[in-house]
């Protein structure tokens, strides 16, 4: 769509250097030269807005999805570093005395408490850490939903704006063919003019056998 404004721009200002060149060499009268340019002018003004309105959005678009790339970046971080976690124990000890006989049997009963002691001590601290990092990864993963949620509603926009464009490139095409020839601008004009101040117009067909407004197939019909 921009390139095409681009385009219309370019070829009314060709259009009009054509009005300046039979100006200047007596080929077209001053009314018709000064009509001309006025059109001309007018037609190129419009394109320009447009033109800068659509630029305009894209550059709002292109702005926000730089911003939702650097968000996406940082996304996936670690939001903060763990904590050490104070944990409340009694050492493992022996807490009984060697007997005179099967002192190999009583071993083996200290080391399995000693054993299992150190296990409960280091599932705590399992557990804590497990949890930090539980909560770690669910708020990422939030940020990341977030994030990718409003991806996805950017480029459902653009999709509409796209196809919104696209849908209008016809008619605009259609209406701008229409404007290049002379009797056709000058009777729209003409049309418009008396609409403003509420006067009603009798259209001609052109003695084509059409409808009476077959020179306006674009001008607010659906």
């Amino acid at each position: 769509m921009i390139r095409r404004l681009e385009t219309q721009i370019l070829n009314h200002k060709s259009q009009l250097d054509e009005v300046e060149e039979k100006l200047a060499s007596g080929r077209i009268t001053l009314d018709k030269y000064d009509a001309r340019k006025t059109d001309l002018l007018k037609l190129i003004a419009e394109y320009q807005t447009k033109l800068d309105d659509k630029a305009g959005k894209l550059q709002a678009k292109e702005q926000e999805l730089d911003r939702m790339t650097r968000d996406m970046e940082r996304v996936g971080r670690i939001a903060q570093p763990f904590r050490n976690h104070q944990i409340d124990f009694d050492l493992p000890r022996i807490a009984s005395k060697p007997p005179m006989f099967g002192v190999d049997k009583w071993l083996d009963e200290q080391n399995r408490s000693i054993a299992n002691r150190f296990v409960k001590i280091v599932r705590q601290i399992e557990a804590l850490y497990r949890k930090d990092a539980e909560q770690q990864v669910q708020a990422v993963q939030r940020n990341a939903l977030v994030d990718y949620q409003e991806l996805k509603r950017l480029q459902q926009e653009n999709m509409r704006l796209t196809d919104l464009n696209g849908n209008q490139t016809a008619p605009m095409q259609e209406f701008i063919d229409q404007m290049a020839e002379p009797s056709v601008r000058e009777r729209i004009f003409s049309i418009a003019d008396a609409l403003i101040g509420g006067q009603p117009v009798a259209v001609s067909s052109g003695g084509g056998g059409g409808n009476s407004d077959s020179y306006l197939p674009s001008l607010g019909r659906a």
